[in-house]
C-alpha cells in the first residue's frame, strides 16, 4: 500500500548524483544539460506551488530564470513566495518536500508511459509514439535533475519546525498515527483502492478528521472544567457571606483606631 516511501530516499540520492554529475561543465554539451536543468527547475517550482495551495497557502509569485540577474550567465533557478505569515510545520514540510514527492510520482508515470502505454489508449497515432518516448524520457531526467529540496527548502521547514516544537511533534504524531489508522482499516476490511494516490489522499483526509476530533474533545473537557471551576457550592457562598458579614466590624474598628 505504501511501498513508494520506500522510494523516496532511493530518489533523494538519485536526485543528488544527478545533480553533481549535470552541473559541470561539458563544453559544446551545456546547451542540453542547460534545457534538462531549466525543466527540472521549473518543475521543482511548479511542485512548490501547487503544493501551496494544496495545504492552505496562498503563493504571492513563482519566478523561473534562465540566466543568472548578477552575473547574466545561464543559470537556471527560480523561487516561490508564500508570504511572511506563519506557517505550520506540516505545512512547510509538504511545501518543501513537494518536488521530492511529486517528482517521485511524474517519474513512474512516465515510466509506465514509456513502457506500457506510449500510445496513451491510442489517441497517439503509431507514427507519434517514438515522439512520446522521446518526451518522456526527457521529462523523466529533468525530472531527477530538479527533485532535490535545496538549502532555502530545508531551512524553511527547519524555521517552521523550531517556531513551535511541541505543535510540531505534534503533527508529526497526527500523520503518523492516521497512517497506521488508515493502514489497519484496510488492512482488517481487507480494501484495495485502484490507484495508489488514493491511499494518501485518505491519509489526509484522516489526519484532519483525527486533528478536529482532538480539538472537539479538547473542547468539551475544557468546558466542562471551567464549569467546574465557576460552579458556585455551600462553601463558597458561606464563605462571602461571612466575608461580607464581617466587612462593616472592620471598618468601624478602623474608624475607632483612627
Amino acid at each position: 500500500m505504501f511501498e513508494i516511501l520506500v522510494w523516496f530516499p532511493v530518489f533523494l540520492l538519485a536526485g543528488y548524483i544527478c545533480e553533481k554529475i549535470f552541473w559541470r561543465d561539458y563544453g559544446p554539451f551545456n546547451v542540453i544539460i542547460y534545457c534538462f536543468s531549466f525543466v527540472g527547475v521549473a518543475i521543482h517550482e511548479l511542485c512548490h506551488f501547487v503544493a501551496s495551495i494544496l495545504v492552505g497557502v496562498t503563493p504571492k509569485a513563482i519566478s523561473v530564470r534562465l540566466k543568472s540577474e548578477v552575473s547574466n550567465k545561464v543559470s537556471p533557478h527560480g523561487y516561490v513566495y508564500t508570504g511572511d505569515e506563519k506557517k505550520s510545520f506540516m505545512q512547510a514540510l509538504l511545501i518543501g518536500l513537494a518536488p521530492l514527492f511529486i517528482s517521485t510520482w511524474l517519474f513512474f508515470f512516465c515510466l509506465h508511459i514509456i513502457f506500457f502505454n506510449p500510445s496513451l489508449n491510442g489517441v497517439v497515432s503509431p507514427e507519434n509514439v517514438p515522439y512520446i518516448i522521446l518526451a518522456c524520457g526527457f521529462v523523466s531526467l529533468s525530472l531527477l535533475v530538479g527533485l532535490t529540496p535545496s538549502k532555502a527548502d530545508l531551512r524553511f521547514i527547519a524555521r517552521a519546525f523550531a517556531q513551535d516544537v511541541r505543535y510540531s511533534l505534534y503533527q508529526v504524531f497526527l500523520a503518523l498515527f492516521s497512517g497506521f489508522l488508515v493502514w489497519v482499516v484496510l488492512f482488517f476490511f481487507k480494501i484495495t483502492l485502484s490507484l495508489d494516490i488514493l491511499y494518501y489522499a485518505l491519509v489526509f483526509a484522516c489526519y484532519y478528521g483525527v486533528k478536529y476530533l482532538f480539538y472537539f474533545v479538547k473542547c468539551l473537557v475544557f468546558s466542562s472544567s471551567l464549569e467546574e471551576l465557576y460552579k458556585p457550592n455551600s462553601n463558597v457562598i458561606k464563605t462571602r457571606k461571612r466575608h461580607k458579614a464581617m466587612q462593616p466590624r472592620q471598618l468601624k474598628i478602623k474608624e475607632n483606631q483612627w
